[in-house]
């Protein structure tokens, strides 16, 4: 597809007779060992013209290699880390660079510029040993991979989460992130979000659950996402709807998120519609959420 014509400028070339194990070949029978940039050295692995960071070094054959991965010395391609790109080179933008230096975290860098290369990391590692880090839009990674064409599968979940020393999260409570304009144009979706709390458990739950669905129902990749993600988050509400049910297994239930008339601060009243508080007029106070009245003479 889109990743060949990269192959094949560099001399290689498909031999359909050993497809399953690492068909393109050259003339003399070798074969790429890792994943080919879609950009030479020295070119940006955005193209010509893309941007570049000061200290990171072209190596190999289109491969980026950090500061602090060319202050090791030796081979980048066996001292540091190696992260594949695609797509919109979503990891090549100065926020991201100036991170990864920030923490002298020595990083190999390559551009591959189509999702071909990303379906068949599992089946590069089974055959190379190739490991790598890559982005994925979801915040989750327990989906199967599988090559195009190719029946095999490979699963892939999130061992670990790490955050810079400044971030320090909770160490059972995922983050909520939400833009600043929801708190303007929708504030009782924003109240339910600052109140929200999923344990990890939880969240490890539900993402174990996913591969299982898709695999157990035969969904093909695009509808995995989306009914296994609908039908996963739906049970997970009706299992964790009433409080009294899952309080003695230490879980928060949803429940407990929506807010009621007792949480709403002095000077406020309690929407039963919407589910939260409106501040009185001017004027007028409230407590516990009940109906606002005049204030008192000289309050």
């Amino acid at each position: 597809k889109d990743y060949a014509p990269i192959l094949e400028s560099r001399g290689y070339a498909c031999d359909v007779s050993l497809i399953g194990t690492n068909p393109w070949r050259r003339s003399d029978g070798s074969f790429p060992t890792r994943p080919q940039p879609t950009y030479e050295c020295p070119h940006s692995p955005l193209g010509e013209g893309g941007t570049t960071f000061p200290g990171w070094s072209c190596v190999h054959d289109g491969w980026w290699a950090s500061p602090a991965c060319t202050k090791l010395g030796g081979d980048p391609a066996k001292e540091c880390i190696v992260y594949l790109d695609y797509g919109g080179g979503f990891a090549w933008a100065s926020n991201v660079i100036s991170t990864w230096e920030s923490l002298q975290i020595p990083m190999l860098y390559a551009y591959v510029g189509s999702w071909d290369t990303i379906v068949d990391i599992g089946r590069d590692y089974a055959l190379n040993g190739n490991r790598m880090m890559f982005n994925w839009r979801s915040p989750d990674a327990t989906f199967a991979l599988q090559s195009a064409g190719a029946s095999t599968k490979y699963r892939v979940r999130t061992l670990s989460m790490n955050y810079p020393p400044s971030m320090v999260p909770s160490s059972n409570s995922p983050y909520t992130l939400a833009r600043q304009e929801l708190t303007l144009h929708a504030p009782e979706v924003a109240m339910l979000l600052s109140r929200m709390r999923i344990t990890r458990g939880q969240m490890d739950e539900m993402s174990a659950r996913l591969p299982a669905f898709s695999e157990a129902h035969g969904l093909p990749y695009g509808l995995a996402q989306e009914e296994a993600f609908f039908n996963i988050t739906c049970e997970w509400v009706l299992k964790y709807r009433f409080p009294a049910e899952v309080r003695e297994e230490g879980i928060i239930a949803w429940s407990d998120w929506l807010m009621t008339a007792e949480d709403c601060p002095p000077g406020s009243t309690f929407n039963a519609e919407t589910l939260s508080c409106s501040k009185c007029l001017a004027g007028q106070t409230a407590t516990g959420g009940a109906a606002c009245s005049a204030c008192k003479a000289g309050r």
